[in-house]
């Protein structure tokens, strides 16, 4: 019998990102084991059970709250190669999280360019380029709230390594980013230049690709644009750390609030390492560790970790797919698209 859905969908996919979803299953392994490593289950499940689940109501509202924004955004980013309102926007961000929750290797960006491209007439690189920004923008936003905590608490040797680390990355992105826009036209030049040895259609082949690469980050210019992306990369992260802090009370965690605000930081760095669909594992334990920074115990810290992952996971990926059928596509054709054109921008 020829398989289908999900399971014909990982038949069918690349030996690459077999061997990284393979990787993502292995790290998740591992930080599962560490998230759970002495916990009794009994009380974990006592905690679940009695959680004032009611929370769980405004925190869910807060967080689609924060993809409103999320959506504002992507349309101003857009806004120099495609007319696009925010709903639809929107829209692909929650289809691009849904695919990364079900799909290994992290897919969910590549599918959402696809989309982009068929929706809007856009190429794939410069709707690539597009999204490549957005998570640049929002890795600024996570580690200056990482840095505003330091304020207020003094945070342990690893978290401030870790501030250090992300700092350094995406600001170091976004000023190398920033600097190819203002100087596009010298730095292909130059690049030309220095490639002039090499096969003359190669070498036109990789400029038109990079041209279509920077043409999608031509909103980085100085002026009301730009700063209207910052403040709604704000926006978005004051709406995830209120959906995290909205969570504390479900478990009686008697904590400062801005045990909350370290946890949305901590937590979305550290998914940044390979893991399973969903990042099972990663999400748990960076999250549980950052709440005993400020004295929280293990059972409710992992109970935390557990409910906030659940909020984030389950109604993102159940909009996410009404989202992607409603649009007329298929999880299984659209990820069988993405991985043809990976070699064609």
């Amino acid at each position: 019998m020829r398989p289908n859905g999900i399971c014909a969908l990982l038949l069918g996919m690349k030996n690459r990102n077999r061997l990284l979803g393979l990787i993502g299953l292995l790290v998740s392994a591992v930080f599962v084991w560490l998230a759970f490593r002495g916990i009794e289950f009994a009380e974990l499940a006592h905690l679940l059970r009695n959680a004032n689940w009611w929370w769980a109501v405004p925190a869910v509202a807060v967080y689609f709250l924060g993809h409103v924004f999320r959506g504002l955004r992507s349309a101003i980013i857009l806004r120099p190669h495609t007319k696009i309102g925010w709903p639809r926007a929107m829209n692909l961000i929650l289809i691009g999280y849904a695919a990364n929750n079900v799909l290994p290797a992290r897919l969910g960006e590549l599918i959402r360019t696809v989309i982009l491209g068929r929706l809007q007439k856009m190429s794939k690189a410069t709707a690539l380029s597009t999204v490549f920004v957005e998570r640049i923008f929002d890795g600024m936003a996570i580690v200056a709230i990482l840095y505003a905590i330091t304020l207020w608490h003094p945070l342990p040797p690893w978290a401030v390594w870790l501030g250090r680390l992300g700092g350094a990355v995406f600001l170091g992105a976004f000023v190398s980013v920033l600097g190819v826009t203002l100087l596009r036209d010298r730095f292909l030049k130059l690049l030309s230049r220095i490639l002039t040895p090499f096969p003359k259609a190669g070498v036109s082949k990789l400029l038109e690709i990079l041209e279509r690469l920077m043409l999608g980050i031509d909103f980085l210019q100085p002026g009301s644009a730009l700063v209207a992306i910052f403040l709604l990369s704000a926006c978005v992260w004051i709406a995830e750390g209120t959906m995290f802090a909205m969570v504390l009370p479900m478990f009686d965690l008697e904590i400062p609030r801005i045990a909350a605000w370290f946890a949305t930081s901590v937590t979305n760095l550290g998914i940044a390492l390979p893991s399973s669909p969903g990042y099972v594992g990663t999400f748990h334990e960076f999250c549980k560790e950052s709440l005993k920074v400020f004295g929280a115990d293990e059972a409710r810290a992992l109970a935390f970790a557990i409910t906030v992952h659940a909020l984030h996971y389950i109604p993102v990926t159940l909009t996410g797919l009404i989202a992607l059928h409603a649009y007329g596509f298929r999880l299984g054709s659209v990820t069988q698209e993405t991985e043809e054109k990976k070699a064609t921008p």
